[in-house]
C-alpha cells in the first residue's frame, strides 16, 4: 500500500441507502432490445428521474433522442459570480441492461431482484453495468455536501437508456452538440481486474455487426431424394463463418489493424479463472493476452437462425441467417471495419448460394489518457480511497457513445471507472454481481473529487 491520506470531507456514506437504491433500480427488467416489451424501460427511466430530482436537481428532462427510450437529463450551474471558471463535468451512465434468461445463463436467483449471497457481493441483472453507475453518481453528489456545496462547479446528468442496443445517442448528439460540451466525462461505466485494485480505462475496441444470410432453395427438402446436389444454406454459411479465423483462432479479416498494448497486462492465470474456462478446454490466438483483448480484433457468432436440433428432421436447410460481431481496436473506423468484414465475406461467399450482408450497428473504437488536470485530480482521489496506485486499463468491450463526446469536446478529460470487476461481476451472463465495498469506494472517489476540485477553484474577488 502507498500509505495515501484518506480525506476527511466526504460525509459519510449510508451504505443501506445505496443498496436500497441499487434494488429499486434492478427491479425494472428494462431490457431495450427490438423485440422487447419497452415499458419497463420507461418505468425505470421515470424511477431515474424521481432519483435525480430527489439529489437536489431541478428542470430534469425526459430527453427524447429518437429512440424508444429516453435519456434522463438534469443540469446544475455553478455559481458563477463567485467561480467565473467553473469547470463542466458531465456524469454518464446507463439505465438499460442486457437479456437475463434465467435458465439459459444459469442464473441461481431472480435476476430482478437484488440477492445478497454468502460471498457478500449483491446479485442481479444490472447491478455492475450499469445501474450502479446511477446509483454511485447520486450518491457521490450527496456525499460531497449535495449540489448547495457543489457551488464550484457545473454538473451535466445523461443517464442513458439504449446503451446496451447501440441506440440513438450518437446521432442525437450531432444535432445539438453544445448540450454536451464539457471538460471532463465522468463515465461510470467500467471497472478493474479485480475488487480493490483501482483503474482507469484508457482503450476500448469498437464494434460492427453484421447480419448474412444465405438462401438456396425455395422451401425444405427431402434430404434423401435431394441431398447431395442441392445447396445447403447451413452448410455454406457455417463454411462461409470458418474462414473468419486462422488454424490458430486469430482472425483472418484482411484490412483489419492492431496495435501493442502498453497499460496494464491481463494475466493469462487470472483470465483462465475469469472465464470459468472448463477442464480440457484452451484459449485461441496467439501473442499476448492483453493484446488480443485490447489491441487486435475479434470475431464472434452471436446468433444463428437455423432450424433447432429439437425441430430438426431430414431436410435441406433453405436458409440461414448469423450475426456477427466484430470488436476492432483503436486506429480505425467503424465504416472501414465493416468494409473489411463484408469484403472478407463477400470473397468467400458459397458457391451456388445466394448471400445477403446487412450492417445492423456499429459503435467507434476509443482511445484517451488520464495525463489531464481533471483526470490527474480524479486518480489522486482514487488513490487516496482505495489506498492504492492508479493504473490504466484497456477493454475489449464497446462504449458508443465515448466518441461522440470527444469529437464535441476534444480536449476534454475522459475518466472511465466503475464496479465491474473482471473476476467476479459477470456482466452480460448470469448471476452479475456487485461488490458492496467496491460501490461505496467508488461513491467515495468520486465525491472526493469534487471536493478537491473546491480546494483548488479560484473565487473571483
Amino acid at each position: 500500500m502507498m500509505n495515501y491520506p484518506a480525506r476527511s470531507f466526504v460525509s459519510h456514506i449510508d451504505r443501506d441507502e445505496v443498496i436500497d437504491d441499487l434494488a429499486k433500480l434492478v427491479s425494472y427488467p428494462s431490457c431495450s432490445f427490438d423485440g422487447y416489451d419497452i415499458e419497463p424501460s420507461l418505468a425505470c427511466a421515470a424511477e431515474v428521474k424521481r432519483m435525480v430530482e430527489a439529489a437536489g436537481f431541478t428542470h430534469v428532462e425526459m430527453l427524447d433522442v429518437g429512440g424508444r427510450a429516453p435519456v434522463v437529463w438534469a443540469q446544475h450551474h455553478a455559481n458563477a459570480e463567485r467561480y467565473p471558471d467553473a469547470p463542466t463535468l458531465l456524469l454518464y451512465a446507463h439505465y438499460d441492461i442486457q437479456p437475463a434468461p434465467i435458465e439459459e445463463q444459469g442464473w441461481e436467483s431472480d435476476p430482478f431482484e437484488l440477492t445478497l449471497r454468502d460471498n457478500g457481493r449483491y446479485y442481479g441483472r444490472g447491478s455492475a453495468d450499469n445501474k450502479a453507475g446511477i446509483v454511485g453518481h447520486l450518491h457521490a453528489i450527496e456525499a460531497a455536501g449535495g449540489l448547495e456545496a457543489l457551488g464550484h462547479v457545473n454538473l451535466k446528468i445523461c443517464f442513458e437508456g439504449e446503451e446496451e442496443c447501440f441506440g440513438t445517442l450518437e446521432d442525437y448528439i450531432a444535432t445539438d452538440p453544445h448540450r454536451f460540451e464539457a471538460d471532463a466525462f465522468l463515465i461510470f461505466d467500467m471497472g478493474s481486474d479485480e475488487v480493490g485494485r483501482p483503474m482507469l480505462g484508457t482503450a476500448l475496441r469498437g464494434t460492427v455487426l453484421v447480419d448474412v444470410e444465405v438462401d438456396t432453395i425455395k422451401q425444405a427438402l427431402h434430404s434423401g431424394v435431394y441431398g447431395g446436389p442441392t445447396p445447403d444454406a447451413l452448410t455454406g454459411l457455417i463454411t462461409m463463418l470458418s474462414t473468419l479465423w486462422d488454424v490458430s483462432g486469430d482472425v483472418a479479416i484482411e484490412g483489419l489493424k492492431s496495435f501493442e498494448w502498453d497499460g496494464a497486462p491481463y494475466l493469462e492465470e487470472r483470465f483462465r479463472r475469469d472465464v470459468g474456462l472448463l477442464e480440457g478446454a484452451d484459449l485461441v490466438g496467439t501473442g499476448p493476452l492483453h493484446d488480443r483483448i485490447i489491441g487486435r480484433p475479434s470475431a464472434t457468432i452471436i446468433g444463428l437462425d437455423a432450424t433447432s436440433v429439437a425441430e430438426s428432421s431430414n431436410v435441406i436447410v433453405p436458409s440461414a441467417k448469423a450475426r456477427i460481431s466484430v470488436r476492432f481496436p483503436y486506429g480505425q473506423s467503424t465504416d472501414q471495419v465493416l468494409d473489411a468484414v463484408t469484403t472478407h465475406l463477400k470473397k468467400n461467399a458459397p458457391k451456388g448460394m445466394i448471400m445477403n450482408i446487412v450492417k445492423t450497428s456499429g459503435a467507434s473504437a476509443f482511445m484517451t489518457d488520464i495525463d489531464g488536470p481533471l483526470a490527474k485530480r480524479f486518480a489522486e482521489s482514487m488513490a487516496e480511497v482505495f489506498d492504492s496506485e492508479v493504473t490504466a486499463v484497456g477493454g475489449g468491450a464497446s462504449i458508443p457513445l465515448l466518441a461522440s463526446l470527444q469529437e464535441v469536446s476534444p480536449d476534454a478529460d475522459f475518466l472511465l471507472y466503475g464496479v465491474s470487476d473482471r473476476e467476479l461481476s459477470n456482466m452480460h451472463g448470469g448471476n452479475e454481481s456487485v461488490d458492496p465495498g467496491e460501490l461505496v469506494n467508488t461513491i467515495k472517489t468520486e465525491a472526493t473529487f469534487f471536493k478537491k476540485l473546491e480546494e483548488e477553484s479560484v473565487e473571483k474577488p
